[in-house]
């Protein structure tokens, strides 16, 4: 299953709070599984003013974010519009608008709609059902308001060009990863970045050319880690407009706590004769003992491309 979300940031990149009073917006898709076991999101950077655009399949079995969503594999899209438009000293007044693109309800007028939020505050703009509840019994468009982050460039601890591995430890009770993300942004008003469990990890980025053949396109594996930050090798691929490099960031952690510990984040970036950028999220259970598990990651929009890229993981929880 491929669940997507917002942006991730690139390598090498700290995360830390500023005063709690400097309140930001984000904007989410987010899914409630039919198993009630795991989750998918997928939504805005946070800031002042954010425009997003959100998709989702029609069982809501993979949803994404960013401009260049999956339009090759999404039947449902919304764009949404959020702008701060007063500051309280604990609260802002937001002004949310939003319509349907792709979907059932794409002949329809924008809505609008006011709201007030304080920290952390979640305010559900419209309940979706799923074409079945294969995947998911549910999933709600959401704004949420909480502390802004500032991002600090920088190589952290147990990082190095291009991949980054930190176990439990130093950062471990701020939310600070070595190797690149901002991880606290992954789940918006989640407090909870404590890091969990160790494991062990391998990973493979996989490239499915156009005429359906896979190729391993990098490789690597930590162990005894509760944080695996890794940025393949760029991938040049040839277009009808030029080539093109692919770049694929990955940060995989833990969090402390029972329900959903595993957080998966993914990051795409295109360069040369197109620029493009999307990102993928899942959050969930450890998988089974010896389950290799996949995320693809977001599809080329706009483009004449057929080529897919995804993420294969095989991740043991230590006991």
């Amino acid at each position: 299953m491929s669940l997507l979300m917002l942006g991730a940031f690139a390598a090498q990149t700290a995360v830390m709070p500023q005063s709690p009073g400097d309140l930001g917006i984000s904007v989410m898709l987010r899914v409630d599984a039919a198993s009630g076991r795991s989750s998918a999101s997928a939504g805005s950077d946070q800031g002042n003013d954010v425009l997003a655009r959100l998709s989702a399949d029609a069982d809501f079995c993979s949803v994404g974010s960013g401009n260049y969503a999956l339009t090759r594999m999404h039947d449902l899209s919304w764009e949404i519009s959020a702008r701060i438009t007063n500051r309280a000293a604990d609260r802002v007044t937001v002004d949310v608008s939003w319509k349907q693109l792709e979907g059932p309800g794409s002949g329809l007028a924008a809505r609008t709609q006011t709201v007030t939020l304080r920290s952390g505050e979640r305010a559900v703009l419209e309940t979706l059902r799923p074409a079945s509840e294969r995947c998911a019994k549910e999933a709600r468009l959401e704004i949420e308001a909480g502390p802004r982050l500032r991002f600090a460039t920088g190589r952290g601890a147990g990082a190095s060009t291009g991949a980054g591995v930190s176990a439990g430890g130093a950062g471990a009770a701020t939310g600070v990863s070595a190797g690149g993300f901002a991880s606290a942004q992954a789940l918006p008003g989640d407090r909870n970045m404590r890091t969990g469990a160790l494991f062990t990890v391998e990973v493979w980025l996989m490239h499915k050319l156009a005429d359906g053949s896979e190729r391993i396109e990098g490789h690597d594996r930590a162990e005894r880690v509760a944080v695996f930050s890794k940025t393949f090798d760029a991938v040049t691929i040839a277009t009808s407009r030029g080539n093109v490099d692919v770049i694929v960031a990955m940060e995989l952690r833990t969090l402390a706590r029972e329900t959903n510990p595993l957080l998966v984040l993914l990051d795409r970036r295109l360069s040369g004769a197109m620029s493009q950028r999307g990102s993928a999220t899942r959050v969930g259970d450890f998988p089974r003992d010896g389950e290799v598990i996949s995320m693809e990651l977001p599809g080329f929009y706009d483009a004449p491309v057929s080529d897919v890229f995804s993420i294969r993981m095989k991740i043991e929880k230590l006991k």
